[in-house]
């Protein structure tokens, strides 16, 4: 919904122009777009309800031509991020992740109530290193073997 005030005397007028499309999503160039766009008016002045029927078409056009939003520097954004994040490491508990990034994905859009979200499918590899304790305790007293532990594991994964 766009609230507009137009001045002028021939123009004066307040009003409320609602504007739908469906979402389209261009991965390649990064970009959401609205298709099937339409669009409706309320507004309090019939010289303004008249003008934007007549030209209801090159409206449609032009909003058509403006409403498209390049998501490329926010996607690179989040992406860098979290490649800076995945070569330092990320530590959980005694576990320590590392990993890259070869592949960056968007394939959907999702409609929330207040926001578009753009699906991503991101692939890569990883590689988890850690250690953990494992107590044990001897089967033959007679061996030697006391209470102890096991250390270090490490597993590495594609993703």
């Amino acid at each position: 919904m766009i609230t507009a005030d137009i001045p002028g005397p021939f123009f004066d007028a307040q009003g409320q122009f609602y504007v739908t499309g469906r979402p389209k999503l261009d991965a390649g160039n990064s970009t959401i777009s609205l298709e099937d766009i339409n669009f409706t008016r309320q507004v309090d002045n019939r010289l303004v309800q008249t003008i934007s029927a007549v030209l209801s078409e090159p409206l449609r056009q032009q909003l058509a031509d403006n409403a498209r939003y390049n998501f490329a520097i926010e996607r690179e954004r989040v992406i860098n991020e979290l490649r800076k994040k995945l070569q330092a490491g990320i530590q959980a508990g005694n576990m320590q992740i590392k990993g890259s990034i070869t592949n960056v994905l968007a394939n959907n859009i999702l409609i929330a109530a207040e926001e578009l979200i753009v699906l991503t499918e991101i692939t890569g590899s990883i590689t988890l290193k850690g250690n953990y304790k494992i107590p044990y305790r001897s089967f033959n007293s007679n061996s030697g073997m006391r209470q102890g532990c096991f250390k270090a594991v490490w597993i590495s994964a594609f993703w």
